[in-house]
């Protein structure tokens, strides 16, 4: 394999070719090969896998390529390792259809000689595996699945949703109450028994279950989906499925000793929100958390922890400015779920917020003045009234 590289000048071109040379090849090796259904019914899609490992017992290179082959025919040509297998468990996973002439028929993978180019290029030998014989069989209809739903697509684990699907047999006919199948997550774990006569509305051509999530679930990407066995004339086989995401359990925010200064506010003076904030296990939130300050659902800031909050305190100080919003009225702390934290809201601080300062009130006067201020006012002008009676009563008195 090379790679060429092409230099323009104003006087000439350079051609430049690079040679990915392997330090060693490596044989890959195919076993556990399975076909579901062995028996399929006539176009019915069957699902092909097999643990692929190269002579290291490492996984495949996501850049290899290879193809399926029936009876030596190639049915799918481009199986891009990318996107069939899980490097984790070594699994090769591809959906084909069986075809339509009743017969047994064998499949393959097969694959030409590859280098796959890096810091360090990989050579994989060509080759191709033992391969798997499996029936079609005119004597069997098989299961569509369609329109698969879950109600959630994000769930913790022990957490519960709906899964949907329209689900007929191949020339559309709905399917018989005493239909059984399996609910599973990915290709091994049941979580449901699914029984149709309590799950399937056969005028809708409908199944509807709840399922739960099992706890012991590992955490990420997964996908759930329908598998049943053969029974009676309809051939096994599975759905492609839904994907779910099932997120760590949600943690708490617990938020107390709320408190604001001022007690008694005044629009456009600056006051100051300060609460003590932990999650459910008593430990401090993390500084990417990010809240508002709300007052009766009117967002007065929004709060980055990453600057209000004390970690070692775990004691959160947020300074905002008191809208002209008159009356008794509740400040809030309100976030929203991220990452494990579930969404919520304290509850809050009551405040009476005080009619506004002159100039800033409704209308061009100035605005109502408080009794206190009217108290201040004759405070400071008695001693001038005292001085002017003084004043009065002396000038009378030289009058006469």
């Amino acid at each position: 394999m090379s790679q060429v590289f092409y230099y323009g000048g104003s006087s000439e071109e350079i051609t430049l070719t690079v040679e990915y040379q392997p330090e060693e090849w490596r044989t890959i090796y195919v076993f556990n090969e399975d076909i579901f259904p062995s028996v399929a019914a006539p176009g019915q899609p069957c699902t092909y896998t097999a643990t692929v490992v190269d002579d290291r017992g490492q996984p495949i290179s996501p850049d290899f390529v290879a193809r399926l082959k029936i009876n030596g025919d190639v049915v799918v040509d481009d199986i891009a390792f990318y996107r069939y297998y899980d490097a984790n468990t070594r699994t090769l996973r591809v959906q084909f259809n069986a075809p339509g002439t009743p017969g047994i028929y064998h499949l393959q993978i097969e694959w030409t000689q590859q280098i796959i180019p890096g810091i360090t290029p990989i050579g994989y030998y060509s080759g191709s595996s033992p391969g798997v014989s499996f029936a079609v069989s005119s004597q069997h209809k098989y299961i569509v699945v369609s329109n698969e739903r879950i109600s959630q697509m994000v769930l913790t684990p022990g957490s519960s949703a709906v899964y949907t699907a329209t689900i007929t047999d191949n020339e559309g006919n709905p399917l018989p109450a005493e239909l059984e199948m399996e609910l599973i997550l990915d290709t091994t774990i049941k979580i449901l028994d699914v029984d149709f006569s309590l799950h399937y509305n056969p005028d809708q051509k409908l199944l509807t279950c709840a399922f739960s999530v099992p706890t012991a679930v590992g955490i990420g990407a997964h996908r759930v989906k329908l598998r049943w066995a053969e029974q009676g004339m309809y051939a096994g086989g599975e759905s492609s499925g839904v994907e779910l995401y099932v997120a760590p359990p949600s943690k708490d925010v617990i938020v107390m000793n709320e408190s604001i200064t001022p007690s008694r506010l005044m629009p456009g003076q600056v006051a100051q929100y300060t609460a003590l904030i932990a999650d459910n296990e008593n430990y401090a939130l993390p500084p990417f958390f990010l809240a508002r300050l709300v007052l009766d659902g009117v967002v007065l800031t929004n709060v980055s922890f990453n600057t209000a909050y004390d970690i070692s305190t775990k004691r959160l100080t947020v300074d905002f400015v008191v809208p002209n919003i008159i009356g008794v009225r509740t400040v809030k702390l309100a976030w929203d779920r991220q990452l494990d934290y579930s969404a919520g809201e304290s509850s809050g601080v009551t405040v009476e917020i005080v009619g506004a300062p002159p100039g800033t009130g409704p209308g061009t006067g100035p605005g109502p003045i408080s009794v206190e201020s009217i108290v201040q006012i004759i405070t400071m002008l008695l001693p001038l009234m005292l001085l002017a009676m003084l004043f009065y009563m002396l000038f009378t008195a030289i009058r006469r």
